[in-house]
């Protein structure tokens, strides 16, 4: 699987030139996903997705606004395409208006989802697609193997199946499974193919999006988590109540009810839709007549925010993560706290499994090595592919053991700047350092939290790697070092706090 995970980074960079990996995408959420959420996603080094809205004419004035929102930041691409991606529900959409959006905007990729008539449908749509905008990139949602493999063998192939598990929230096939199962067996039936996989359902922080890579997923989907960002355009009341839930195992459920509360009687057989649980299933549960419990959702519409929460009736879609949304945050923080907590559970799982496999010495070395040099060439994607693929055999900390710089206070900030020019990629929300330049803040914190875990802070023999004496190379800090100390032993992640259940 390493080849694979290493094409599908290379393959990504070079459709998608603004992403940094491990790539987070935000889903396309009807209502929820606006042009705001998507650009914004973006900036940060992700795939910003525009939800389809409440009607087809919506798409134009969405893209309108995104162009919009682009040409006033340095994500406006220098091509005709938006970098943003557009989802589609096909068996309720306007064709002719959707393509008329294309069309006309552009978008680097068009989600499909949830046909009436299977895969014949998602046909018509792909080839009209393709038609009017032949660079747009075709992204298919499915929920089961057969589904994957219907798609992979079209006439037109999609550039990327979204693996989505039953976990996810909103709509999704009602017979299902996480997609822990559905992913590696897809992966093995198109190991042969050039289709990117990215895994959907349940992920709201890094740990999921590690454990999807490691299944063989190029990206990972969240869409709950992104409902609490601040550019979401999600009602108050709503919000609060993916906040205050806890436990998506117990207070989560998979159901048709709220699109028949809703009058929404449009949706194909095989969807259903994963809620919070409030009195309006409470009440079918205990019996409650439809007509009634109809009734009582209706006068819950006049409540405004108070149609939420525990004694509410009103819709809200989450997935089973819920329980790990606990505060409301910019998007390009979201991106960046996932970003870093990936690469903390990779390092942890790394040295969890380097204790008990009992791997050959002579492997762990040479892969250790692998991995340090993969770092010292900048080579990201190589090294995140090892994590994935070769970590759990490689005692990764011994390369920050062995290669960390002695250096004092003020080396170490002319050590930042080195690091700030070696990763460039991966520029978004940054800081100031002293009033010079501008650094990364997930950086800062990554490295400044482990520099002074190895208690070197206070040397001052200005020495480096093995005892050699630092270049000048931005005051002292060689070149190596800039990006193997993202690699470190202990990165520290600030904790969150905890909120009441």
């Amino acid at each position: 699987m390493a080849s694979r995970v290493r094409n599908q980074l290379q393959a990504l960079k070079k459709v998608y030139p603004w992403i940094s990996t491990p790539l987070i995408i935000s889903a396309p959420m009807r209502v929820f996903a606006g042009p705001a959420l998507a650009v914004a996603v973006t900036k940060a080094g992700g795939i910003g997705f525009i939800g389809p809205g409440a009607s087809p004419p919506d798409l134009d004035i969405a893209l309108t606004e995104s162009r919009r929102l682009l040409e006033q930041s340095s994500a406006s691409s220098h091509s005709s395409m938006q970098p943003v991606g557009i989802g589609l529900q096909t068996f309720d959409a306007d064709l002719g208006i959707a393509i008329q959006a294309i069309r006309e905007h552009k978008p680097y990729a068009v989600w499909l989802f949830a046909p009436r008539d299977g895969q014949s449908e998602l046909n018509t749509w792909v080839q009209s697609v393709k038609d009017s905008s032949p660079e747009t990139q075709i992204w298919i949602q499915v929920g089961s193997v057969m589904d994957a493999l219907s798609a992979a063998r079209a006439p037109i192939p999609p550039d990327v199946l979204v693996i989505q598990g039953s976990d996810a929230g909103g709509h999704g096939l009602a017979r299902g499974a996480g997609f822990i199962s559905i992913l590696p067996e897809v992966a093995d039936e198109l190991r042969d193919t050039n289709i990117l996989l990215m895994a959907a359902g349940g992920i709201a922080d890094g740990r999921g999006v590690a454990a999807a890579l490691s299944l063989g997923a190029a990206g990972a989907v969240m869409g709950t988590r992104f409902l609490a960002s601040e550019e979401a355009k999600i009602p108050r009341g709503y919000q609060e109540d993916v906040l205050k839930t806890s436990d998506g195992s117990q207070n989560t459920i998979r159901t048709k009810l709220y699109d028949e509360l809703a009058g929404r009687t449009d949706w194909p057989s095989m969807y259903d839709g994963r809620n919070i649980r409030n009195r309006s299933t409470q009440d079918q549960e205990s019996g409650l007549s439809f007509a009634e419990n109809e009734k009582l959702y209706k006068k819950a519409l006049t409540k405004g925010n108070d149609g939420w929460g525990e004694n509410g009736r009103l819709t809200a879609y989450v997935g089973a993560g819920v329980g790990l949304v606990r505060e409301v945050t910019a998007a390009c923080t979201i991106v960046t706290t996932t970003t870093t907590s990936i690469i903390t559970t990779t390092l942890d799982a790394s040295k969890m499994a380097s204790k008990t496999a009992h791997p050959d010495k002579k492997e762990i070395e040479d892969r250790t090595e692998k991995l340090r040099l993969a770092y010292n060439k900048r080579d990201i994607d190589g090294a995140l592919a090892m994590f994935v693929d070769e970590g759990l055999n490689c005692s990764a900390y011994s390369i920050s053991r062995k290669s960390y710089p002695n250096m004092n206070k003020a080396r170490f900030e002319e050590f930042l700047l080195t690091m700030h020019s070696k990763l460039k990629h991966y520029r978004h929300n940054t800081i100031s350092v002293s009033g010079h330049k501008e650094f990364q803040a997930w950086e800062w914190e990554m490295v400044w939290e482990e520099y002074k875990k190895v208690g070197q802070g206070d040397s001052s023999d200005g020495q480096g790697v093995d005892g050699q004496e630092d270049s000048s190379d931005a005051g002292g800090a060689t070149s190596d070092i800039a990006v193997e100390t993202v690699a470190g032993e202990d990165i520290a992640v600030e904790p969150r706090k905890r909120r009441r259940n």
